[in-house]
């Protein structure tokens, strides 16, 4: 295990446990070791210690995949085999409170037998359990093959721990710099309207590439909740209806447009009006 872990098991582990001993007790072993091979130098461990803990970066990178582990953050596979061990201990210790009832001499014959048959079936429920494996498989895998695809096997703690050093060892990108942000890769037209994206183009002319909102209510419901508003008797709620039902102008002239606009103004009125009164 290198300096980097052994700091981060003796930062993030509970203090005086047998972590935090064995980690701590590591790095000054290491420390000395050094600190000897140094000729012709007084040279303190604790001092080595100290420049191995300023040197260290005591929080974890943006997106760093430890922040899992930190955070108790797992996949949906994990978090169901996880459930699938718990159950399979409730099993078990069910499993030993039944025999041990069935050994119990204070029960009657008829008693214990059935405390053995409970057993029984706590046993073939935790072998039947214990042979189901939780897998997943792509649906893009089973779009290809259907039946004859191939399941994923859960990830084991060595490809996990490979995977992590992979990452570290790779190029960290900054929380600040976005990767959507064609601004920094002097690609400053693409797909909005001839404008910068990211930061400097896509904050300026907001929404722009938006597509509306879907109409996710039937022509009849819609007809159903303004007629709910209309006979409503809060204010509110007439004016929630004549924002909803706003015309378009389309080919009319200023004065057919004003005569349109003062009518439903007048409408409006009234039936806030109404409502008021009832």
């Amino acid at each position: 295990m290198n300096i980097q872990n052994l700091i981060n098991i003796a930062l993030n582990s509970e203090r005086y446990s047998p972590e935090y001993k064995q980690a701590w007790r590591q790095l000054f072993q290491h420390a000395t070791q050094i600190a000897k091979s140094v000729p012709n130098r007084d040279l303190d461990p604790v001092t080595v210690v100290d420049n191995w803990l300023a040197d260290h970066q005591l929080y974890l990178n943006h997106c760093d995949p430890a922040d899992d582990l930190v955070a108790g953050d797992m996949s949906c596979m994990q978090a169901m085999r996880k459930q699938q061990h718990a159950f399979l201990n409730d099993i078990r210790e069910q499993y030993i409170t039944a025999l041990r009832s069935a050994d119990n001499r204070d029960y009657g014959i008829k008693r214990r037998q059935e405390f053995l048959n409970i057993a029984k079936r706590l046993r073939k429920l935790y072998d039947e359990e214990n042979a189901t494996n939780i897998t997943s498989v792509p649906f893009e895998i089973y779009e290809e093959l259907g039946n004859s695809a191939e399941f994923e096997e859960p990830i084991t703690d060595t490809q996990a721990y490979v995977n992590r050093l992979e990452y570290r060892e790779s190029i960290n990108q900054e929380p600040e710099c976005d990767p959507d942000d064609s601004h920094y890769v002097a690609d400053t037209t693409r797909l909005n309207r001839k404008k910068p994206r990211g930061n400097i183009g896509l904050l300026n002319g907001l929404y722009q590439q938006s597509d509306p909102e879907p109409n996710y209510q039937t022509a009849e419901r819609r007809a159903c909740m303004l007629r709910q508003l209309r006979s409503s008797d809060n204010p509110q709620d007439i004016e929630m209806l004549f924002a909803l039902t706003m015309p378009t102008r389309g080919n009319q002239t200023d004065e057919q447009w004003s005569i349109c606009v003062t009518k439903r103004r007048k409408l409006r009125k009234t039936l806030i009006q109404k409502a008021s009164e009832s």
